[in-house]
């Protein structure tokens, strides 16, 4: 039985394309994360559900007490590390194979954060109402589609 495509071309990846995943997934992470202060209601959706998901794993783990940042920024460092493994999975699914690396970074952080809305829209949310599912679900799918644009466009 043969390892699927994908698989091989994670486990030859370089060193520093993973790096460079990393870095790149970790500041479109973060650059969703700071969204929360634009006055603009839809674009906090993100940052909202960054920090819902750091609470949810605070409140499991133990309260992290007046190393809060600290933490916090290694909550979006490992969703970062997670955008470059998703990032190596979507070079060897994209269409295009001219995309500069840096963009395949950005895309695999919208898609994680994307997952994480889905992910709370379908457990949390559908406990609390409609709208919730409604904001979350379209929040995940306009990351979904952010993530598209970065794949599809530039060199």
């Amino acid at each position: 039985m043969t390892a699927p495509r994908w698989c091989e071309t994670v486990r030859r990846a370089a060193p520093l394309a993973f790096v460079r995943d990393w870095v790149a997934g970790t500041a479109a992470i973060g650059a969703l994360y700071l969204l929360m202060r634009v006055p603009f209601h839809p674009t906090q959706i993100p940052g909202y559900l960054l920090v819902v998901g750091f609470d949810v794993l605070e409140a499991t783990l133990g309260s992290t007490g007046t190393r809060y940042p600290l933490w916090f920024a290694a909550y979006l460092s490992g969703l970062g590390a997670a955008g470059a493994v998703v990032s190596r999975v979507l070079r060897t699914l994209a269409v295009r194979t001219d995309v500069s690396g840096w963009r395949v970074g950005v895309a695999g952080g919208c898609v994680v954060v994307g997952a994480g809305a889905l992910a709370f829209a379908l457990f949390v949310s559908a406990r609390v109402g409609v709208v919730s599912v409604l904001l979350t679900g379209g929040t995940a799918l306009a990351l979904f589609a952010v993530a598209g644009l970065f794949l599809r466009f530039g060199a």
